[in-house]
């Protein structure tokens, strides 16, 4: 028969290892998440049905703690063709659905760096921004899920013409002067207006 008093002897040791068993899982999951990172994708606009050679840069934020020995690029399904480029210093291994680059040597993404991954793709034709996924892992293998946004514009912009004086009109025609000041102004509708880059124009002359 175990007495109370060496029933309390058997307990405290036992609620110490049960404290620390509690405390070692906490801080565990606590600092699990041991970086963090952000993903920018270039070029932000393009036009549609086009082949594209894109940019991102992953960056390893100041505050992490591991450095990034692993990149994910996946393969967004409206894009057509998507192949990665060659990084110096990564292993790259294309796999169905992603890319894979992975480091094991000193060139990794350290707290505070950044480094770009190329990958071309050809575009959809029709409008629309699309979300692009791609993931980092660390050393610790911890992995997060980062996100960027690329935009296909195919809506042509819109461009309106007025004239000065003189300018005569009739049912069938306009006239107009080599003295008559013409005015283009041009803007980019909705959905998706990436803006007017550029307007050109042309003077023909007719007979009377």
């Amino acid at each position: 028969m175990i007495s109370k008093k060496g029933a309390l002897y058997i307990s405290i040791p036992l609620l110490i290892i049960s404290i620390l068993t509690i405390l070692f899982f906490a801080t565990d999951f606590v600092f699990s998440a041991t970086h963090t990172s952000t993903a920018s994708l270039t070029p932000e606009w393009t036009d549609g049905n086009t082949f594209v050679n894109f940019d991102v840069e992953i960056c390893n934020d100041i505050t992490s703690v591991d450095p990034i020995n692993e990149i994910r690029i996946y393969k967004h399904s409206e894009y057509s063709g998507v192949t990665c480029d060659s990084e110096p210093g990564w292993g790259k291994e294309e796999i169905f659905g992603y890319c894979i680059y992975e480091n094991n040597t000193a060139e990794l993404i350290d707290p505070g760096e950044c480094t770009t991954f190329d990958f071309n793709a050809t575009t959809p034709i029709t409008d629309g921004v699309r979300t692009w996924h791609f993931e980092t892992r660390d050393i610790d293998e911890e992995w997060h899920p980062i996100y960027d946004t690329t935009t296909v514009d195919e809506t042509p912009p819109v461009t309106n013409k007025t004239y000065g004086i003189p300018h005569y009109t009739n049912e069938t025609s306009e006239w107009i002067s080599n003295n008559t000041q013409v005015r283009l102004s041009a803007y980019d509708p909705e959905p998706h207006p990436s803006g007017v880059n550029v307007t050109l124009w042309r003077n023909t002359l007719v007979d009377n």
